[in-house]
C-alpha cells in the first residue's frame, strides 16, 4: 500500500557502501506490493501476523532469508513413461501393501525408479516452465525471501533451466515486481572443476549481474571447502576446468607454462575464485565432518541438522558463526524419510506413531488446540525449527526445500525402513507427506500451508511495516473512474504485474499442462468512503475485458474480520452475477458456496482499464465512523471450490489466500511521528539514487569535494541505523536534519569543470562490465567516430576538447581531424570526421557522476554507442540516438595526460626516435659486410638519409630547453620526404604472408571450400615472380608498392574464386575445433537445429555420418548478396540467428540473418553475424552454440566445414496423439509419406468441404484422403495415427524430406485449412482446431504450435466430385461464416430451393444462383448455402 509515511522504506536501493558489515540494504523494486501489510489466515486456520504481533520492521540489522530452489526437473523427464504414474502417495493410496513390497505393481517398477513423493500444485511440471516459475517467484518474493540457492551439490549443472529461471527474473524484475536474487551451491563430485565453469560461464561474463547475491561485498557461494572429501568420500582427483595440455609444450600458447592452465588436476580452489566470492562451506549439519566439529562453528553453514545426534544441542550451539558473530541457521519442514525425523517429529517425543499408509496416526497440535487426523498439516517440526533461528536472530536463514519433490526408491538387502527390517527397499530424502522437505504448495492435503507458515515466520523474522488508516469522507466525484478524483485518494492496494501469463508447457512423462484463464492483469485498487457508500477502485494494466463474462472482476468482501463466519471469511461476493454493463449483484454467504444469495444491488462505472464499484454502506453493514474490513478482487478463477481454486488462475489482488485490510476513521487526521518522517526521507533520498548521479572523482562533471559526499554518506548511514531502534523524538529530528541538509550539499556541490585539453571519450554504458569502452578514430584513412575497448597507449583514442563561442572543439589527437556531424543527419547515419571544424559541439553534464551527452548544433540528438545495447559487440560507430545517464548515450571525459607521459617525453621525442631507427635500418648488414643494394647507397634515398642525419647530430635537438619549433617542423619535413620513397615493406610482407597461408592450406576441387586450380596456378606464379625480386630493400616505394598490389589482385582472384555453398543445395556445417580438452569435443559435430520453433536453441549434435538421416542437421545458404548469406535450416524452414549477449545460445530467426562467410583455409570458414561482427563458435565444454568474438583461425572454435548431404533418405522424427486429428505442415518437401506406423496405420487428408446449420455456421468439416505420394512444401495436411484415441499416448513417427528440395518459412492454406511453420497464438470464432475427432472452436486464445495448423471456416469451398471419406464435427455452437460468394463448384446450370423444398430458381448458372436472395438457407443439388 502506496502512503506517504508507507513508502518502500524496508527496500531501499542497495547502497551497501553506507552500512558496515554484513548490513546491506536491500533493491527497492519500482513496483512495491506491500505484501508484509497484507492479511491471511491459512488452511491451518493460522492467523498471519501483523505489526502488533511483529513489531516494525527491524532496521540497521542484516535479516536475509535463502530457499534451496531445485532446478533438476529436466525437460528430458517429459520423455519418461506415459501416462505418468509415479507418485509415492497415489501408489500407497491404491496398494498400502506397496510400502512393504519393492516389486509391488503398483510402483511400476518396470518404469519407474524415481517418483514424486505427492503431486505439485503446478501439477508434475518441469523447471523450465515460465508460467511455473513466475509463480514460484512471485510467492516467494511476496513471502520475504531474498535468495534462491541454485543447486550444483552433485556436480550436475542445469544450464538450460538456469537460463530460463534467470530469464523470468528478468523480466519480472523489469515490470517493476520485487524477485529475489540468486547464488550457486557446489559440493559433491568435481567440486573445483563445476565452481570454475560456473565462473567462466556465469560470472565472467557479467551474467545477469543485476541477479546475483551479495555476501560481505562479494558474490555469495556455497561450496566444499575440502573438495577432495565429499558425502561420496576422500581422496578424490579432481579435474582443473583450464587445463590446456598445449600450454605446457606451446610457447605461442598464451598460457605458457602458466600452472593453472598445465595442472591437469587441482587440490585447491584457484585464487582468482577466492579472490572473486565470499565463500561459505554448506553441508548437512553433523556433529562433526571428516574428524573436525561441524555445526557451530566458523564459516560452515548447514542446510539441515542431524537431529537423532544433535538432540541436546541448543540452537545457540548450532548456529554458524563468522568471526564470533551468528550468522548463519537452517530451518527444514522435515529430515530424510530414512532417519525417521518427519512433519511431526519433536526434540520431545521423536517421530509419532504411523499407519498403515506410513503416515501418523491423529494426535494433539498445540497450535490448533485439539486432536487432529493429519497433524502433518501443521508443521510441527518446521515451527520447533524456526523457533530455533527467530531465538538467535543470525544474519541468514536457510530453508531447505522449496520445490525438490522428488522421491527416489532405492533396492537393496537388509535395509531397515519406516521402523521395518528387511524392507527390500528405501526411500532417501523424500518419501510421502510426513517425510519431505517441501515447503511449495501440493495438491491436496495440506496444500499451501507450509508456504504460509513460512511467510508468517519470516515476519517474525524482518518485522513488517504498519497497515495505513484512512481519514475522512470522500467527495462524490469518486464515483466515476476519473483519475483527478482518485488521485487524492493516497493509500493504494497493489498486486503483481504481469501474473496473467498463459501457460502451455510439458511435464513428465508427456503431460502437457495448459491455462489460458489470465485475462485481467489488475496491478492497483482504492477505496473512498462517503455518507453512504463506498466505492472501490480498481485498475488493470490493459483495457478490462467486457463485463459481461463469467466470474468478471469479483470482489470478495470480508466485513467482519472472522474468518469462521460466511466462505472461508468472505461474508460477500460483487460482480458474481451482472445483469448489465452497469449494474451487478451482491451476495452474501451462509458458509457453503453453494449458498451465495443475492442481497442488493451494486453499480459499476466502467473506463478502459479503470473500474469503480459503488456498494451502499448499509448493504455491507458497515455504516459505523470506524470500520475495517478484508477484500480481495479475483478475475476469472479456476473454480469455487476453495481459496486455492481463487488464487491459482487467472488473477488474484492482493495473491493467493492474502486479502487487503482497509481501515477507515470518520474523523481525525493522520499523524506523522518523528521517526516515520525520518524514514520517510530515508526513502526519498533512497529512491533518488543520490551516491550514483553524484560522485567524488577529478574528473569533468565529478562532486569536486570528497567531504560533501563522505558527509551525506555518513549521514544516511546515521539515520538508517537510528531507524531501527527506539529513541526520544528528538534524535529521529536531527537525523532528519543532518540527513536533509547533507543531501542538499550534495545535489548543490560544484563539479570539476570540462577545462581545455587532452581527453579519453569513455562509454558509461552499463552492459559493459569487464571492459572500458572508448571512442576513437580507427585509422588515419577513416573519417568516422567509432568505439571500442580503450587502449590507453594509442593516440587514436586521445582527443583535444577545446571551448569555443559556447560549445566545443572536439579534435583527434591521432589524425588532427576534427569530429562534425553525420552526413545525413538521421539516427542511423554515423558521426564524421573532417579536415576542418564543421558544426559546433555542444556537452551538456547528464549528472554529478561524470557522464555528459554529446551533440551538434545542427543535429541536436545524443551521440550514441550503436549496436553496444547489450554489451555483445567489441566495436562499432557512433551514430545518433536518444538515451540518459547510463546508456549508450551516456560519455565521460577521463583526463588522458596519462598518455602524454607514458609516450611523449617532449614534443620532438616520437619523431626523432623514428627518425634514428630510419637512418639506423638505411645500411643492412649480410654476411657481416654492408649489402651495397641497401638503401643508405641508392642514389635516391641517400640525399635524404644524410639530411636527417645531418640534423640528428644537432647537440640541441633533444635538448628540451632549447627546442624550437623550427627544429620540430625540419625534421619532421626531412623525416616526410624520406617516407615518401622509403621502401617500406610491411604491407608487402603481410600479403606475402596471406599469400603463403591461402597456398599452404587450400586444396583445388570442385568442393565447397576448394579454390580452382586456375586462380590457385597464377597466384603461386606471381608469389614466385615476387619472390625472385628479392631483397625488397634495394627498391623504391614505388616499386614496393606496385609489387604489393599485383600480388594483392591475384591473392584477391584466388579467394573470391574460391567454390562458395550452392543455394539450392543442402549441406552439413561440421566443427573443426580441436582446441577442447574435457570430454565434450567438437570436432566432427554438426551444427543441429533443436526443434521446429523459432524459439529452438542451436547445438552440436553427432558427426555427418551419424545425421545422415536427420533433416535438422542439413542447412542451405540463400544469397543475400555483396557475399552474404542467410542459413536456413531444412527442419525447420528458420534462420540461424543471434543472440543477446556474447557467448548465449543461439537462437533461430524467423527473418534471415546476415551472415558473412570468412574462409579461413584447408576448406574451414568462419560465419561472422553482420549485425554484431561476432563468429558462430563452440561454448567450451557444452554442446551449445553461439556467437562469440573468435578469430577466424584453422581449428579453432570459430572454424566450420561445409559438406553436402549425401543422402536421399532424409528423415524427421515427429509425434501425434494416437487417434486424434492432427494438422500437418513442415517447412520442406517430402518424397513420399508414411503408411504405418509401430503397426497402426497412418492416414492424410484435406478439406473437401463443410456443412452449415441453418444460422449459417459451420457445423462440420468434410475431408477426402490425399492422393499425392509426395507433399509440397508448406503444405498442410490432416494426419490421423490409428483408430482408437489415446489421450496420453504420443507415437513417434517419421516423414520423408526432400533432399535439396525447396524450404519456405510461410505455411499455405489448402481450401481452409492454414499451415502455421511457427507456434501462434488465435483467438477468432470463424476458426477452430483439430481435437481427437472433432473442430473446436477458437473463442478464447488458442496457441497453435509449429509445424501443424488449424482451421478457417470462411476460407472452405466445396469441392465437386470429390468423395468425402472423413467428417469432423464442429463443437459447441459450430464456426462462424462469412461465406460471400460461391467457389469450388463448375459454373454449370442448377435449380435452386428453399429449405422446405419450394423451388425458387430453375434453370439458372450457378454463378448467379444466390444473388438477390433474401438472407437464409437454401440447396443447390445436395448441398447447403447461407445467403446473409
Amino acid at each position: 500500500m502506496n502512503k506517504a509515511k508507507l513508502l518502500s522504506t524496508i527496500l531501499l536501493a542497495g547502497i551497501s557502501l553506507f552500512v558496515s558489515g554484513q548490513t546491506n540494504i536491500p533493491e527497492s523494486p519500482a513496483w512495491d506490493v506491500y505484501p508484509d501489510t497484507w492479511v491471511a489466515t491459512d488452511g491451518a486456520g493460522r492467523v498471519m501476523p501483523g505489526n502488533a504481533d511483529v513489531g516494525d520492521y527491524k532496521y540497521g540489522k542484516q535479516h536475509t532469508v535463502g530457499i534451496f530452489y531445485v532446478t533438476w526437473h529436466t525437460s528430458n523427464l517429459y520423455n519418461m513413461h506415459s501416462p505418468y504414474g509415479a507418485d509415492v502417495s497415489k501408489v500407497l493410496e491404491n496398494d498400502p501393501n506397496a510400502r512393504k513390497e519393492k516389486n509391488n505393481a503398483a510402483w511400476q517398477p518396470q518404469y519407474y525408479n524415481s517418483y514424486h513423493w505427492g503431486e505439485p500444485e503446478m501439477g508434475y511440471f518441469l523447471s523450465a516452465d515460465p508460467f511455473v516459475i513466475r509463480r514460484d517467484v512471485s510467492m516467494l518474493a511476496d513471502a520475504g525471501v531474498d535468495v534462491l540457492i541454485l543447486d550444483v551439490t552433485n556436480a550436475v549443472r542445469y544450464w538450460d533451466e538456469w537460463e530460463a529461471l534467470c530469464k523470468v527474473l528478468t523480466d519480472m524484475k523489469a515490470e517493476g515486481n520485487k524477485v529475489p536474487q540468486i547464488c550457486f551451491w557446489s559440493f559433491n563430485g568435481e567440486a573445483i572443476y563445476v565452481v570454475q565453469e560456473i565462473y567462466d560461464l556465469f560470472y565472467s561474463k557479467g551474467k545477469y549481474k543485476d541477479l546475483w547475491f551479495y555476501w560481505y561485498g562479494k558474490p555469495l557461494l556455497l561450496y566444499n571447502a575440502t573438495p577432495i572429501n565429499d558425502a561420496n568420500g576422500a581422496g578424490h582427483k579432481l579435474r582443473n576446468y583450464l587445463y590446456n595440455p598445449n600450454a605446457a609444450t606451446n610457447p605461442n600458447n598464451p598460457h605458457y607454462g602458466d600452472p593453472l592452465y598445465t595442472s591437469e588436476y587441482l587440490t585447491d580452489y584457484p585464487d582468482y575464485i577466492k579472490d572473486f566470492f565470499t565463500l561459505r562451506n554448506m553441508w548437512w549439519g553433523y556433529a562433526k565432518w571428516y574428524g573436525s566439529k561441524y555445526v557451530g562453528t566458523e564459516d560452515n553453514w548447514a542446510f539441515g541438522y542431524e537431529m537423532h545426534t544433535l538432540g541436546s544441542y541448543r540452537a545457540e550451539d548450532l548456529v554458524s558463526r563468522h568471526k564470533g558473530k551468528y550468522e548463519e541457521y537452517a530451518v527444514t519442514p522435515a529430515q530424510h524419510p530414512s532417519s525417521m525425523v518427519g512433519k511431526c517429529w519433536t526434540r520431545k517425543g521423536g517421530e509419532p506413531q504411523l499407519d498403515e499408509y506410513d503416515m501418523p496416526v491423529p494426535q494433539y497440535v498445540e497450535s490448533a488446540g485439539r486432536v487432529v487426523d493429519d497433524p502433518e498439516s501443521y508443521g510441527i517440526y518446521f515451527q520447533e525449527r524456526w523457533d530455533e533461528a527467530l531465538s538467535v536472530n543470525p544474519d541468514f536463514i536457510y530453508l531447505n526445500d522449496w520445490n525438490e519433490y522428488t522421491a527416489g526408491k532405492y533396492a537393496g538387502d537388509n535395509l531397515t525402513f519406516m521402523r521395518r527390517s528387511n524392507n527390500g527397499f528405501h526411500f532417501i530424502d523424500q518419501y510421502n507427506a510426513e517425510f519431505n522437505r517441501t515447503i511449495g504448495p501440493v495438491k491436496g492435503r495440506y496444500t499451501d500451508n507450509y508456504y504460509m507458515q513460512m511467510a508468517a515466520n519470516i515476519r517474525k523474522y524482518k518485522g513488517v511495516r504498519n497497515i495505513p488508516q484512512n481519514f475522512g469522507i470522500a467527495a462524490q466525484d469518486v464515483s466515476k473512474p476519473d483519475p483527478s478524483a482518485w488521485e487524492k485518494i493516497k493509500t493504494e492496494y497493489r498486486d503483481t504485474k504481469g501474473d496473467i501469463t498463459h501457460r502451455s508447457y510439458g511435464g513428465y512423462g508427456g503431460l502437457r499442462y495448459t491455462d489460458e484463464l489470465g485475462r485481467n492483469d489488475i496491478v492497483l485498487s482504492k477505496i473512498a468512503v462517503t455518507t453512504d457508500s463506498i466505492y472501490f477502485y480498481v485498475e488493470s494494466k490493459d483495457n478490462l475485458t467486457p463485463c459481461e463474462n463469467d466470474n468478471w472482476m469479483l470482489l470478495f468482501i470480508d466485513s467482519d474480520n472472522n474468518h469462521s463466519t460466511g466462505w472461508n471469511g468472505y461474508d460477500y461476493v460483487v460482480n458474481k452475477t451482472i445483469e448489465n454493463g452497469k449494474v451487478s449483484s451482491i451476495m452474501s454467504c451462509g458458509g457453503d458456496v453453494s449458498t451465495w444469495k443475492k442481497t442488493a444491488d451494486a453499480h459499476l462505472n466502467v473506463n478502459g482499464n479503470k473500474l469503480v464499484v459503488a456498494v451502499s454502506r448499509k448493504d455491507l453493514k458497515l455504516t459505523g465512523d470506524n470500520i475495517t474490513f478484508d477484500f480481495k478482487w479475483v478475475d476469472n478463477p479456476r473454480d469455487f471450490d476453495s481459496p486455492i481454486g481463487l488464487a491459482t488462475a487467472g488473477d488474484a489482488a492482493p495473491n493467493r489466500r492474502f486479502n487487503y485490510r482497509f481501515i477507515w476513521h470518520r474523523y481525525g487526521s493522520e499523524q506523522v511521528s518523528a521517526k516515520e518522517k525520518l524514514i520517510e526521507l530515508i526513502d526519498k533520498c533512497s529512491s533518488s539514487k543520490l551516491t550514483e548521479s553524484h560522485s567524488y572523482g577529478k574528473n569533468p562533471g565529478m562532486v569536486a569535494d570528497s567531504a560533501v559526499v563522505a558527509r551525506y554518506e555518513e549521514a544516511f548511514k546515521n539515520a538508517y541505523s537510528q531507524a531501527s531502534l527506539e529513541l526520544d523524538d528528538s534524535y529521529y529530528e536531527n537525523a532528519a536534519e543532518e540527513l536533509n541538509d547533507a543531501a542538499q550539499a550534495l545535489k548543490n556541490a560544484p563539479t570539476v569543470p570540462l577545462a581545455d585539453g587532452y581527453y579519453f571519450i569513455t562509454s558509461a554504458n552499463p552492459a559493459y562490465t569487464n571492459t572500458t569502452i572508448a571512442i576513437d578514430q580507427s585509422s588515419v584513412n577513416a573519417k568516422v567516430m567509432h568505439w571500442r575497448e580503450i587502449n590507453e597507449d594509442r593516440a587514436n583514442f586521445v582527443w583535444k576538447i577545446t571551448a569555443d563561442k559556447g560549445g566545443y572543439v572536439i579534435q583527434n589527437y591521432f589524425s588532427l581531424l576534427y569530429v562534425n556531424k553525420s552526413t545525413l543527419n538521421n539516427s542511423s547515419s554515423t558521426i564524421r570526421l573532417t579536415d576542418t571544424i564543421g558544426a559546433k559541439q555542444l556537452i551538456t553534464p547528464l549528472n554529478h557522476a561524470g557522464q555528459f551527452t554529446i551533440t551538434n548544433e545542427v543535429y541536436p540528438v545524443p551521440y550514441y554507442q550503436k549496436n553496444g545495447e547489450n554489451g555483445i559487440a567489441t566495436s562499432g560507430y557512433v551514430s545518433s540516438k536518444d538515451g540518459g545517464a547510463n546508456s549508450c548515450a551516456a560519455w565521460k571525459f577521463v583526463n588522458a595526460d596519462g598518455y602524454f607521459i607514458r609516450n611523449l617525453k617532449n614534443p620532438l621525442d616520437s619523431v626523432a626516435r623514428l627518425a634514428k631507427e630510419k637512418v639506423l635500418s638505411s645500411v643492412v648488414i649480410r654476411d657481416g659486410s654492408p649489402d651495397p643494394l641497401s638503401p643508405a647507397y641508392n642514389t635516391a634515398l641517400k640525399p635524404l638519409i644524410d639530411r636527417l642525419a645531418a640534423l640528428l647530430a644537432k647537440d640541441t635537438v633533444l635538448d628540451i630547453h632549447s627546442i624550437t619549433k623550427a627544429d620540430i617542423d625540419t625534421l619532421a619535413q626531412a623525416y616526410d620526404n624520406l617516407l615518401a620513397i622509403w621502401p617500406d615493406t610491411a604491407e608487402l610482407s603481410l600479403v606475402c604472408r596471406q599469400t603463403v597461408s591461402f597456398l599452404n592450406n587450400s586444396t583445388c576441387g570442385d568442393e565447397v571450400g576448394e579454390a580452382s586450380d586456375e586462380a590457385y596456378s597464377a597466384l603461386q606464379k606471381q608469389y614466385e615472380a615476387t619472390l625472385a625480386k628479392r631483397p625488397f630493400y634495394a627498391f623504391l616505394r614505388r616499386d614496393i608498392d606496385s609489387l604489393t598490389s599485383a600480388l594483392r589482385e591475384k591473392l584477391s582472384y584466388a579467394s573470391t574464386a574460391v567454390n562458395y555453398p550452392a543455394e539450392d543445395i543442402w549441406y552439413h556445417i561440421t566443427s573443426q575445433d580441436t582446441t577442447a580438452a574435457s570430454s565434450v569435443n567438437p570436432y566432427g559435430e554438426c551444427i543441429y537445429a533443436s526443434g521446429g520453433n523459432i524459439s529452438a536453441s542451436v547445438y552440436r549434435e553427432g558427426k555427418p555420418e551419424e545425421n545422415n538421416h536427420k533433416v535438422r542437421a542439413a542447412w542451405r545458404f540463400v544469397s543475400l548478396g555483396k557475399g552474404t548469406y542467410a542459413i536456413q535450416n531444412a527442419g525447420s524452414g528458420w534462420y540461424l540467428g543471434t543472440c543477446a549477449k556474447e557467448g548465449e545460445t543461439l537462437k533461430m530467426s524467423e527473418s534471415p540473418v546476415a551472415y558473412k562467410l570468412e574462409l579461413i583455409g584447408n576448406r574451414q570458414w568462419a560465419l561472422r553475424n553482420l549485425e554484431n561482427g561476432l563468429r558462430v563458435a563452440n561454448i567450451s565444454k557444452r554442446r551449445n552454440i553461439s556467437l562469440k568474438a573468435d578469430s577466424a583461425q584453422l581449428n579453432m572454435p570459430a572454424s566450420w566445414y561445409v559438406s553436402r548431404v549425401t543422402t536421399n533418405d532424409l528423415r524427421d522424427s515427429l509425434n501425434f496423439v494416437e487417434g486424434s486429428l492432427n494438422v500437418l505442415t513442415l517447412p520442406y518437401s517430402q518424397t513420399v509419406l508414411p503408411q504405418t506406423v509401430n503397426g497402426e496405420e497412418m492416414k492424410f487428408y484435406v478439406v473437401s468441404g463443410s456443412k452449415l446449420d441453418a444460422t449459417g455456421k459451420t457445423i462440420a468439416i468434410d475431408m477426402t484422403e490425399y492422393g499425392e505420394t509426395t507433399v509440397p512444401a508448406g503444405y498442410p495436411l490432416i494426419c490421423i495415427i490409428g483408430n482408437e484415441y489415446k489421450v496420453t499416448s504420443y507415437i513417434p513417427f517419421h516423414t520423408f524430406p526432400e533432399t535439396d528440395g525447396e524450404v519456405v518459412t510461410r505455411g499455405m492454406t489448402v481450401n481452409g485449412l492454414v499451415g502455421m511453420l511457427k507456434t501462434t497464438t488465435i483467438q477468432n470464432d470463424t476458426c477452430g482446431y483439430f481435437s481427437i475427432r472433432s473442430v473446436v472452436p477458437m473463442t478464447s486464445k488458442r496457441i497453435i504450435q509449429a509445424q501443424s495448423g488449424y482451421l478457417n471456416a470462411t476460407s472452405v469451398a466445396n469441392l465437386d466430385n470429390v468423395p468425402t471419406d472423413l467428417t469432423a464435427n464442429v463443437s459447441g455452437n459450430g464456426l462462424t461464416n462469412s461465406i460471400s460468394e460461391i467457389t469450388g463448384m463448375r459454373d454449370e446450370t442448377v435449380d435452386v430451393f428453399s429449405v422446405e423444398g419450394v423451388r425458387v430458381r430453375q434453370g439458372i448458372k450457378m454463378s448467379r444462383a444466390l444473388k438477390h436472395l433474401a438472407p437464409g438457407i437454401y440447396i443447390i443439388g445436395n448441398r447447403k448455402f447461407v445467403v446473409k
